[in-house]
């Protein structure tokens, strides 16, 4: 087994701040059709639970209820699986295959067949640090989606991104 590096595994809370959060960011393109789509989730351990988005949007929509696809989940339980292999309630799978460097990434509609996802995310760049607790990442995807019933290739560069610490919902602090 693959020793995991530990920017792909959760990182302990150093503090009891129930606004820790640790996020993992992927979102890609399909530039032939204007298509862009991000998996969203983050994670409150001290809370104990997880959120997560799929959101898919092209050039007919700008807003949560005008975009080709959008749910956004709260209240999940975190799983007690490793960050480097998880799935969450609501569809979103995530699995380091070569530390930082290769994931694949799945999302399958848990309302019904409306989205799935499967394509392989593969850095061009080791990732780049943003102080202690964030990193981005640029990389290619490759794979497929089917939304409402039609496959659409996927094959273009895109970003992933992590970050983890305190962050609150209120105030000047909010990030």
């Amino acid at each position: 087994m693959t020793e995991m590096h530990p920017d792909d595994e959760f990182h302990p809370p150093t503090s009891d701040d129930p606004y820790w959060t640790e996020t993992c960011w992927f979102t890609f393109t399909v530039p032939e059709r204007r298509l862009s789509g991000q998996l969203y989730p983050f994670f409150r351990t001290n809370q104990g639970v997880a959120a997560g988005g799929a959101y898919f949007w092209d050039d007919t929509g700008d807003q949560m209820w005008n975009c080709l696809y959008a749910k956004n989940f709260w209240h999940l339980p975190i799983p007690e699986q490793p960050l480097s292999d998880i799935t969450l309630p609501n569809g979103i799978r995530y699995r380091c295959v070569e530390p930082q460097h290769r994931y694949e990434i799945r999302y399958d509609d848990p309302d019904g067949d409306e989205l799935h996802v499967d394509v392989t995310f593969t850095s061009v760049a080791p990732p780049h640090y943003l102080g202690t607790s964030h990193l981005d990442q640029p990389g290619r995807y490759q794979g497929r989606i089917v939304l409402r019933g039609e496959e659409i290739p996927v094959d273009s560069f895109g970003f992933r991104d992590r970050s983890w610490g305190p962050r609150s919902q209120f105030g000047a602090t909010l990030m």
